[in-house]
């Protein structure tokens, strides 16, 4: 069935492994066996059955599914692999279990059904017969049976003596029995080497050198002769389970594995189809009445993975909220305080486009769960961070993107403690925090946590206020950003100091970020009437979990668009990472995590490149917060798959006047003199925010 999707070499590979020919002759031949098998009316039960249980979101291509169903009586079921791995499953084993009357429980053992899963086929075959002539029960004892030549087993014997067709095959020494079934249509065949020498069972040499040829000749009617023989048959009951695809693999067919060469666009056009496993399961127990046996195989074909070499670039940052997970940042949420995107120039080693980047966290306590359903302030801090994305985006089309959005929302969260009226109105519209209860305790919460000082990784989250010492603040609105934020006020001669004044705020922000942002504050920005400055400073440092080896970093070339390269420093490892497919984007998405897997960096990479774009237009003009989250759930990236990353390394800073993007989102009253409300003596110009970015390294 499979190869009735598979093309080129993969489809000549199966041809020759299965010993059958490509003119597609072979499917006309099964739909025979498969009517002969399941026809009514024999003196024994023996039935076939196959079906196709395909992703309910996946388009496969109306001729094989008319093939399968014609030469295989194969129907497609729709199950959401996607979305229920798990329940998809249960529901083939199920089916197998019913078609094989119990005989092959849990084919598919859990975690092989992932995300990525698209089809899978399935055969089922049951059999059970009575022997044409049945061993007497009463003749059954417990007899030794012979496992090698020193070593022996009691074991329940039947015995019978009657005739049966039987040979001898002198070059084996292997006598050769067969035991009919009632009907004479079917036969058991049993091939019993006459000697057992050393340790082995006898059978080794006969199984060396046997062939096709050689079995059909063997027992071949005119080979046999009907003797009265004495017969002591062991009752027995076998379960075998397999994993092929190491097996097949042996045998010649290695490109339907391989996802760099997996040809079935027979089954799809997208051709990014490859099988990723087949297994198989076995029942057999024979007794004085009789056989009953069973098979099942389910051949898994899942979305193709190939070789990713990517760059993290322009990541739409999302930022953090509160959380309940003491190992969150926050908990129940993908962002992080920090989201970077290298430059733009650096692009997909190798290379297919560029990618974009976050870095969000994940939880051991919950599992590593994903985004199952977001807080208040969580959200909040999200909608507001795309929001301020998309005008970024607007106004830099070209450019790289990156900034804090936790570092942004805290510090104007500080301001709206001070804001009235409309001013607070734009506030809290504009960084969508109206609906948010306990809005400020939610920022406290999540401050505690992000300084938590037991973590695999660094991270640190400071607030500070300075104000002109000359200028009365209302005692309420410090103690609520100290108590809040941990905010403590400092004070500092703006009126007649403005650039000392500037150099401490400078100072103490490049102290708080290890030295990465030294100059936050401009020449000017300051002036003698600034009365109030809110900073905000974050600082990260982590390592990977897996780390890139240093001596695999070379020179490479990295696409800027379809027509252009340049070389970078391409970092490369192999390993098994969480991995997901974006159809709708035509999009990859990779998780690299930090060492502890509290916190991960997000890739998203699309699959091409058009006319000289970067290949992230179509995947920025359709990015929600909503797709966000349900592309990087952990139900939809999977960890089995050995991935190849070519990531650059990188550095990166950007700087932002954010005045003008604030402006455009509808926070206009707090900048103009004349409408703005805060209540607290106090009145400061513009903020202006400037962000780094680490470097990336490998350790």
């Amino acid at each position: 069935m499979v190869s009735l999707g598979a093309r080129g070499n993969t489809e000549a590979q199966m041809s020759k492994v299965l010993s059958v020919s490509k003119d597609g002759e072979v499917h006309q031949r099964f739909e025979k066996l498969i009517s002969e098998i399941n026809k009514p009316g024999a003196n024994y039960s023996l039935s076939l059955a196959n079906r196709l249980f395909g992703e309910t979101s996946y388009d496969f291509l109306e001729l094989f599914l008319e093939s399968t169903q014609k030469f295989y009586h194969a129907g497609l079921e729709k199950l959401n692999f996607k979305q229920a791995a798990e329940d998809s499953r249960r529901h083939i084993n199920a089916w197998v279990e019913e078609k094989t009357t119990g005989k092959i429980q849990n084919l598919l053992a859990p975690g092989i059904i992932n995300s990525l899963t698209k089809l899978a086929l399935v055969n089922a075959i049951y059999f059970k017969g009575n022997w044409a002539n049945q061993f007497n029960k009463d003749y059954t004892e417990e007899k030794p049976f012979h496992i090698n030549k020193n070593e022996t087993k009691t074991v329940q014997m039947m015995f019978r003596k009657g005739k049966y067709n039987m040979t001898y095959i002198s070059d084996y020494r292997t006598s050769i029995l067969e035991i009919p079934y009632v009907g004479s249509e079917l036969s058991m065949i049993i091939l019993l080497p006459e000697k057992i020498e050393d340790n082995t069972t006898g059978l080794e040499k006969l199984e060396r050198e046997i062939t096709y040829e050689k079995l059909i000749d063997w027992i071949n009617p005119r080979m046999m002769d009907l003797r009265e023989i004495e017969l002591s048959f062991p009752k027995f009951k076998l379960e075998e389970e397999y994993d092929l695809k190491p097996v097949l693999r042996s045998m010649g067919m290695t490109d339907a594995f391989d996802e760099g060469k997996a040809d079935f666009s027979g089954m799809s056009t997208n051709n990014d189809l490859v099988v990723s496993e087949v297994v198989h399961k076995s029942f057999i127990e024979v007794n004085e009445e009789g056989t009953e046996a069973a098979a099942a195989t389910a051949a898994l074909v899942m979305m193709s993975l190939p070789t990713l070499e990517t760059c993290p670039f322009r990541p739409p940052s999302l930022p953090a909220g509160e959380g309940q997970s003491p190992r969150a940042l926050p908990s129940r949420q993908f962002q992080s305080p920090l989201r970077r995107s290298p430059p733009r120039h650096v692009k997909t080693g190798d290379l297919r486009g560029s990618g974009s980047l976050l870095i969000r966290p994940t939880w051991s306590s919950l599992g590593r769960l994903l985004v199952v359903a977001m807080n208040n302030l969580a959200n909040a801090n999200s909608q507001f961070a795309l929001d301020l994305f998309q005008k970024l985006n607007e106004a830099h089309p070209t450019g790289n993107i990156f900034f804090s959005p936790v570092s942004i929302s805290s510090s104007l969260a500080m301001i709206l403690l001070g804001a009235r009226d409309n001013t607070a109105a734009e506030l809290s519209k504009t960084l969508h925090f109206d609906g948010v209860e306990d809005l400020h305790s939610g920022f406290h919460r999540l401050n505690t946590k992000i300084n938590r000082s037991n973590a695999p990784y660094i991270l640190t989250f400071a607030n500070r206020l300075y104000g002109e010492k000359t200028f009365n603040f209302l005692s309420d609105f410090l103690t609520s950003t100290q108590n809040l934020y941990g905010a403590e006020l400092a004070t500092v001669d703006f009126s007649n100091a403005p650039d000392k004044a500037k150099n401490e705020i400078n100072q103490w922000v490049e102290q708080q970020t290890e030295g990465k942002i030294p100059e936050l504050l401009s020449e000017g920005s300051i002036n003698e009437m600034t009365k109030l400055v809110l900073v905000s400073a974050v600082y990260f440092k982590g390592s990977w979990a897996k780390a890139f080896k240093e001596e695999d970093t070379e020179d490479k070339p990295f696409r800027l668009n379809k027509t252009e390269k340049k070389n970078v420093k391409m970092m490369f490892m192999k390993e098994k990472l969480p991995f997901g497919y974006i159809p709708e984007c035509k999009c990859r998405v990779l998780e690299l995590p930090y060492n502890g897997e509290d916190l991960s960096m997000i890739i998203l990479l699309p699959d091409e490149i058009e006319d000289n774009s970067t290949g992230l237009e179509q995947l920025e003009k359709q990015l929600t917060l909503e797709k966000l989250q349900e592309w990087t759930q952990p139900k939809n990236m999977n960890s089995d798959l050995d991935v190849y990353v070519h990531l650059p390394k990188f550095q990166l800073e950007e700087n932002y006047d954010l005045k003008s993007y604030f402006a455009a989102m509808g926070l206009l009253d707090v900048f103009d003199s004349g409408k703005a409300n805060f209540p607290f003596p106090a009145f400061y110009n513009y903020l202006q925010m400037e962000l780094w970015a680490s470097k990336t390294k490998c350790q």
